[in-house]
């Protein structure tokens, strides 16, 4: 199994109910942390909360990635909280 911290951070974009939501339970078990972002911000919440239990500061961002602005500020508050992801 793959050590937690040698995943570093990852910023998954666009988590629906689909890849992006898997991604986030599959990482935040393998990672030090997940920044999730989409629009729909309970759902966000919900990913959130079933990875809880596996140990991974999961940040949630309900962003449009389509906001340049917002986008350039979560970044920014994503690298001061969890540091540069590794994984995009």
């Amino acid at each position: 199994e793959t050590p937690r911290a040698s995943l570093g951070s990852v910023l998954i974009v666009g988590v629906g109910r689909g890849v992006g939501s898997t991604a986030a339970r599959y990482f935040s078990e393998r990672s030090a942390g997940v920044a999730i972002i989409a629009r729909n911000a309970s759902f966000l919440e919900e990913v959130r909360d079933e990875c809880a239990d596996a140990g991974a500061e999961v940040l949630v961002y309900p962003v449009d990635c389509t906001d340049e602005r917002r986008m350039r500020r979560t970044i920014d508050d994503m690298v001061y909280r969890i540091g540069t992801p590794d994984i995009v």
